[in-house]
Order: C-alpha cells, then sequence, then structure tokens
C-alpha cells in the first residue's frame, strides 16, 4: 500500500512541475502575449494581443467562432515576435 501512495504522489509531483514548466515558457516567450482587448465591427471580428517581451500590441483580425472563444487575459503565440 505505502509503494502505492510513493508512486502516486511522485506521479502528481511530476505532472505539477511539468505542467508549470510549460506556462513559464508561455509567459516569458517573446512569440507570445496575452489578450489585452476584443472587439468587432459589421464585418470583421479582432482581437488585441500585449507581447509579453516588448509589451507591444498586435490587432489579430478572426472570424466569429474563434472570437467568440477568445478571452481577455488568455495566452496566445505567434509565429513571429511583435
Amino acid at each position: 500500500m505505502k509503494t502505492i501512495t510513493r508512486i502516486s504522489l511522485l506521479i502528481l509531483s511530476i505532472s505539477l512541475f511539468s505542467c508549470q514548466k510549460e506556462e513559464d515558457s508561455v509567459t516569458t516567450n517573446c512569440k507570445c502575449g496575452s489578450i489585452s482587448s476584443d472587439g468587432n465591427t459589421t464585418d470583421s471580428f479582432w482581437i488585441e494581443v500585449r507581447n509579453n517581451c516588448t509589451s507591444n500590441k498586435k490587432k489579430v483580425y478572426m472570424d466569429e467562432d474563434l472570437w467568440m472563444n477568445a478571452h481577455v487575459g488568455d495566452k496566445r503565440c505567434y509565429d513571429n515576435e511583435w
């Protein structure tokens, strides 16, 4: 019984630390940022993402389905720095 408990604790510890590393890499990656605002006009939907390193903003246009699932504070990464 002790062996099962130890193995369970070991697996839990590893999974918690691996999730933390992924979150840290998104937070410090200069190709990533957080959604700072969003909006729409009669014919377009957009989000503004603030870069983690430079604090520059990037406006990204998308269709309504993607826009409905993009929330202020969500993390986003792109192929290039801005």
